[in-house]
């Protein structure tokens, strides 16, 4: 196991410029699994028979597994990455996060989002093989469904070795989850096959939760609403209406940014943009620029 430590005192968020508006406001998208890039971090690839051999090993029905699938793949996860935009380390991340150096790095307190409330705060560890996901989820209906928070650390805060340059931080929230589920506790007997398709809003756009979400402002919830085909979110979910009254339950509270770097890249109405927010909040401004040297690293210049 590879657990790089760093003396640097910032969790740095490499992201595109035009999330500025959210930053400001000391919150993040958060992303799910499907949304990474690495196709084996955090994602459940289990066949319907790995399934129906689950459900029967531990007396439960499919569709309980299922929900329980659809639950964990709900889980919002924001990265952090423990590196010094400044140094040539972060040449990856600039890369791969902040648009090709179009976008900017957000640089936190380490404590401060370490200490975060409602959210889960996760060091990542790096591992020479995958976990077995199938092994995991059959150790979680062993233990009578009570180790939530154990199958949710070990299962998030594993990635391969080969990522381990990144130096990552994970903080893990619920508030899609919480959202949805609180509104089955005035039933008797859950929905699960129901709940499980609710999930999978997850896989919609941003723009479009949104635009579910104020429709369904207008409605009133009751049991008999998922049935009336009120909302068709897609194919897959038609008939089911999308109990979501925030937005916010997508986004993740972050405490004022220490600092806000810009790339190098970066266009020059989005720079102009984020000189205006950050002169409003108070925010620390600078830029890099790049510098012909055998370091390979970059100068930062401040911007007012």
């Amino acid at each position: 196991m590879n657990n790089k430590t760093s003396n640097f005192g910032y969790l740095v968020k490499f992201t595109k410029a035009e999330y500025i508006k959210d930053v400001v406001k000391n919150k993040l998208k958060a992303s799910f699994p499907h949304e990474f890039n690495d196709p084996f971090d955090s994602l459940f690839n289990l066949t319907d028979q790995e399934i129906t051999e689950i459900a029967k090993n531990n007396k439960v029905s499919i569709e309980y597994v299922k929900f329980h699938l659809s639950l964990f793949q709900s889980i919002q996860i924001t990265s952090f990455i423990n590196v010094d935009p400044i140094s040539h380390n972060a040449n990856l991340m600039w890369a791969h996060y902040a648009n090709s150096g179009k976008g900017i790095a957000i640089l936190y307190d380490f404590n401060e989002v370490k200490n975060l409330q409602t959210v889960s705060f996760q060091k990542v560890h790096y591992i020479e093989e995958k976990i077995c996901e199938r092994e995991l989820l059959e150790t979680f209906y062993k233990s009578k469904n009570d180790n939530y928070s154990k199958f949710i650390e070990i299962f998030y805060s594993h990635k391969l070795n080969i990522w381990s340059y990144e130096n990552e931080s994970r903080v893990l929230s619920f508030g899609l989850i919480s959202t949805i589920v609180q509104h089955f506790h005035q039933f008797i007997k859950p929905d699960y096959e129901l709940q499980a398709d609710l999930f999978n809003v997850r896989h919609l756009s941003i723009n479009t939760i949104k635009e579910l979400s104020s429709v369904f402002k207008e409605k009133k919830f009751n049991h008999r609403v998922y049935h009336c085909g009120i909302l068709s979110l897609e194919s897959r979910l038609n008939k089911v209406v999308l109990p979501i009254h925030s937005i916010e339950s997508l986004f993740v509270k972050t405490p004022k940014p220490k600092k806000i770097i810009m790339g190098w890249n970066i266009n020059a109405k989005e720079r102009n943009e984020i000189i205006t927010y950050c002169n409003e909040c108070d925010i620390e401004l600078t830029q890099i620029e790049l510098v012909n040297n055998k370091m390979n690293c970059y100068n930062e210049i401040m911007v007012s």
